[in-house]
């Protein structure tokens, strides 16, 4: 069911911010994560206790906008990927090393997901992606 309300938000989410034509930021998925009333109205007869059942998702996004990982997740992207360009660097070395690997683990999977997404263009051509471990 958190699956469920994950979508049910999101699409009410972005339903919204097609009308303004703005990409909607990640606080937008975890207020309506937070609301389980509008949850609940976005999913229909068919969702059951969507803001009941998602009260953990809820919280873990919330951590996102709100917690320790506030300012990573929260807002646009100020890069653009340009897949033509001979090189890309992330440099996600000031996350690391603190004992506290979350901020890295999370900014890792999502800089590998938005590069290899940009890299399955079929008319981008081979590309090669290298990962290293901060400190190397």
């Amino acid at each position: 069911m958190e699956h469920t309300g994950l979508d049910v938000a999101l699409e009410a989410v972005v339903t919204r911010a097609a009308a303004t034509d703005r990409t909607p930021p990640l606080g937008d998925i975890a207020t309506m994560l937070n609301s389980p009333d509008d949850l609940d109205a976005a999913g229909g007869l068919m969702s059951g206790r969507l803001g009941d059942a998602s009260r953990d998702l809820a919280h873990a996004m919330r951590r996102l906008v709100h917690g320790d990982l506030a300012g990573l997740f929260d807002a646009p992207s100020t890069v653009a990927f340009d897949p033509s360009s001979p090189m890309l660097t992330i440099d996600l070395s000031r996350l690391g090393g603190s004992g506290h690997d979350t901020a890295l683990v999370l900014a890792m999977t999502c800089a590998s997901a938005w590069m290899e997404s940009a890299l399955s263009d079929p008319n981008v051509g081979r590309r090669w992606i290298a990962y290293a471990k901060p400190g190397t």
